[in-house]
């Protein structure tokens, strides 16, 4: 039977290496693109807007962009590409509140100068006691130094999972 000590230290050395492993896994894969676009066909999950946002603004090229709820998840960004010039993306998101918008616009023109901002509103991006939604704030910043969220999550882990399978 082994003693006590070896037992902690066994159990620490387990958690220390599953935990970097899962790291490891999700930085490698980036299901949510926060440091790369990846080189597979990306899905997007509408349940996790809120963090593939903040990836597409880091790494996409763009001079406009949509904002909005899911009202304005049903432009078609070509539309405005073609009607006012650029290169239009949408960072339109399920029950999009203001607040979540500004943070959002703030954040993507401090990655890159914007010609054109189309900002989709309605009534309910005016509620926010309904807010079901956790905004991951930690990403929305320059600072990689916070992504441990982002790494260490087992939702993300499933994500990565799923792309890996």
């Amino acid at each position: 039977m082994p003693s006590p000590q070896v037992f902690i230290a066994s159990t620490l050395l387990f958690a220390i290496v599953a935990v970097v492993g899962v790291g490891a896994v999700n930085a490698w894969i980036d299901p949510f693109m926060q440091y790369r676009v990846p080189s597979y066909q990306p899905r997007f999950t509408n349940g996790f807007a809120r963090h593939i946002i903040a990836g597409l603004a880091r790494n996409l090229e763009y001079d406009s962009v949509v904002v909005g709820s899911s009202y304005a998840m049903n432009f078609h960004n070509s539309d405005f590409d073609r009607e006012f010039g650029g290169r239009t993306v949408s960072f339109a998101m399920p029950g999009m509140f203001i607040s979540e918008g500004r943070k959002v616009l703030t954040y993507a023109a401090s990655l890159k100068p914007l010609k054109h901002i189309f900002f989709g509103l309605d009534f309910f991006a005016f509620v926010e006691s309904n807010n079901h939604y956790q905004f991951p704030d930690y990403l929305y910043d320059a600072r990689w130094t916070n992504d441990g969220p982002y790494l260490l999550s087992l939702d993300t882990l499933k994500r990565s999972l799923y792309i890996a399978l």
